[in-house]
């Protein structure tokens, strides 16, 4: 009977070995895949604008909720009729909205 035991006991430790190399494979290529999505730094002195989708999926907020920041005063750039909006001033617009609170 404990020779049973140890056989499954080997076989549950082989399995969780086998389960935590899967998972940490699949982190890793979840990150990997995560990394190449991110946006290239800019380079140094230009603005990185983005348009109101891409604001919402970065500040993880609706699209109503940017337009009631907007409203509020959220510094925006027009380039014809779109709009976008600089992340750095955007951020600062943020910080000074939470420091009033």
């Amino acid at each position: 009977m404990d020779h049973s035991k140890n056989d499954i006991n080997s076989v549950v430790n082989l399995l969780i070995d086998q389960l935590a190399k899967e998972v940490s494979e699949r982190v890793v290529s979840t990150i990997k895949e995560e990394l190449i999505k991110k946006p290239v730094a800019t380079p140094q002195g230009q603005k990185l604008l983005v348009d109101t989708e891409e604001l919402c999926r970065q500040l993880s907020i609706s699209k109503s909720s940017i337009i009631k920041l907007r409203k509020q005063g959220m510094p925006v750039i027009k380039i014809g009729d779109s709009v976008r909006f600089e992340m750095g001033e955007v951020n600062d617009f943020i910080t000074k909205l939470k420091s009033k609170l």
